[in-house]
């Protein structure tokens, strides 16, 4: 964590001494000007934006699963997606026609799910006579994961065109809420297998809720880049849709060795699982109102 600290400020440095550079083509003290469609980029005033943003996270995660069967209930959790939303401020000022630093810092929401419709585990079953036998049960496994960040993302904006431009910088996410999960079994209906609720009622459907608590590592890092579009409504307000990618280098959980004893009698032995570290990456969509001060 000191490693990308010291990065991070690094970069907000790099960035803050930008427009502190002097032009070696102009004595010093000297005024000059540089055009920027209507507005003017003087030797001693920059160009200042606020903006309100609103968007849609669509993340990904992945992990590692080892030591299960095929029809494991536990390879349910390999991979996931989903969508929920995002909002915040973004801040930036251009220190050159073509350069702005700022920042973004949203409330970011995520959610991934994963689903698995072989899953087989033991089910104990009466025969006709009163005898018990285990036989396999086929059931369907659906899951669902969300968790919340404030999310800072100092940044560097270069316009490659005229109104298009790319953000480049740091992400510094900080969870802000527990994770929750939730989990879904379903059986078909033409087995012969049940699940018993919480009144001793046999039925076909399963959900589990459950909350683990504060996120760990609660304080993730990685990386956005970004591509949008100002389109100007007035000379001092821009709609500016926007696309972008945060990778991040920090895992949004912990990893677990557990036993699996869901086919001990049918496919036996009971088997160790281990399961990786998830990634959680966010391909974002967003739309924002720049005002210009």
């Amino acid at each position: 964590m000191r490693t990308w600290s010291c990065l991070i400020i690094a970069f907000i440095v790099g960035c803050v001494a930008l427009p502190a550079q002097e032009d070696v083509l102009r004595p010093k003290g000297r005024p000059g000007a540089v055009e920027s469609g209507k507005r003017k980029f003087s030797s001693r005033g920059l160009t200042w934006r606020l903006g309100l943003e609103a968007g849609i996270n669509y993340s990904t995660t992945s992990r590692d699963v080892t030591g299960a069967s095929l029809t494991s209930f536990f390879n349910t959790f390999a991979s996931g997606s989903g969508i929920l939303p995002l909002f915040g401020l973004y801040a930036e000022v251009a220190v050159s026609k073509s350069i702005a630093i700022g920042g973004r810092f949203l409330y970011d929401m995520k959610s991934v799910s994963g689903s698995k419709n072989d899953v087989v585990r033991d089910c104990s079953v009466l025969d006709g006579y009163g005898n018990v036998n285990v036989v396999q049960a086929e059931i369907a496994v659906d899951y669902t994961n969300t968790i919340s960040y404030f999310t800072m993302n100092p940044l560097i904006r270069f316009s490659i065109t005229d109104g298009f431009f790319a953000h480049l910088g740091p992400v510094i996410q900080v969870a802000v809420s527990d994770v929750e999960s939730t989990v879904n079994q379903a059986i078909d209906p033409a087995d012969a297998c049940r699940f018993v609720d919480e009144n001793g009622q046999f039925t076909l459907t399963s959900t589990s809720n459950t909350t683990t608590g504060t996120a760990n590592p609660s304080t993730r890092f990685g990386l956005d880049i970004g591509l949008g579009y100002m389109i100007p409504l007035t000379s001092t307000i821009h709609l500016v849709p926007r696309v972008g990618y945060q990778y991040m280098f920090t895992e949004y959980d912990t990893s677990t060795s557990l036993l699996d004893n869901t086919q001990e009698i049918t496919n036996p032995p009971a088997r160790v699982v281990e399961i990786s570290t998830g990634s959680l990456n966010s391909l974002q969509a967003s739309l924002s109102l720049w005002f210009t001060l």
